[in-house]
C-alpha cells in the first residue's frame, strides 16, 4: 500500500508464476518421454528435471515465507518485514523492472546476504506496484551512465 513514508509491497511469486513453472516443468517432462533417447538416459533427464522442479519450487515458497512483505522508501533505504520484526535494509541498484513482474535487489544492513527479492504486480495493489515501477526508473535515471563505458 502507497503511504507518505514509502511503499510496502508483498514479495514473493505470485499463482501465475508457480503455475507457469508447473507447466514448464510437465512440458520439458512430455518432451524427454515422447523423445528418441534410450531409456537409460531419459530417466536421468527425468530425475534431474524433476530435482530442479522440486527444489525451484521449494526456494519460490522459501522466499515469500522468510521476507513476506518489503518497504521501499523513496530515499533508497528499505526495510524487509519480517515475522520477527523490521530489518533495515538498502535498495540495491540495477533492478529487473516488467509489467507483470521486478526483481528489486535489497542488502540488509545487519551484514546479511544480499536478497533479491520478487515483486509480482499480481500480488500488489495497482498503485503500489506502479510507484514501485516509478522508483526503480527514476534510481536508474539517476546513476551514472559511466557503468556503460560512454564518456
Amino acid at each position: 500500500m502507497t503511504r507518505p513514508d514509502g511503499i510496502e509491497l508483498r514479495q514473493g511469486c505470485g499463482r501465475w508464476m508457480r503455475a507457469t513453472h508447473a507447466t514448464i516443468s510437465l512440458l520439458a517432462a512430455i518432451l524427454i518421454l515422447t523423445s528418441a533417447a534410450p531409456a537409460a538416459p531419459a530417466a536421468a533427464l527425468l530425475a534431474v528435471l524433476f530435482t530442479l522442479h522440486v527444489a525451484t519450487a521449494r526456494r519460490m515458497r522459501r522466499a515469500a515465507v522468510s521476507v513476506p512483505r518489503v518497504r521501499l522508501f523513496d530515499d533508497g533505504t528499505a526495510a524487509l518485514l519480517t515475522w520477527r520484526g523490521g530489518v533495515p535494509a538498502l535498495l540495491g541498484g540495477r533492478a529487473w523492472v516488467s509489467r507483470w513482474f521486478s526483481v528489486v535487489p535489497i542488502q540488509p544492513l545487519d551484514g546479511g546476504r544480499r536478497l533479491f527479492c520478487i515483486v509480482c504486480r499480481s500480488a500488489n495493489p495497482a498503485d503500489a506496484y506502479r510507484h514501485l515501477l516509478v522508483l526503480l526508473r527514476m534510481r536508474d535515471a539517476q546513476e551514472p551512465t559511466s557503468r556503460w563505458g560512454w564518456s
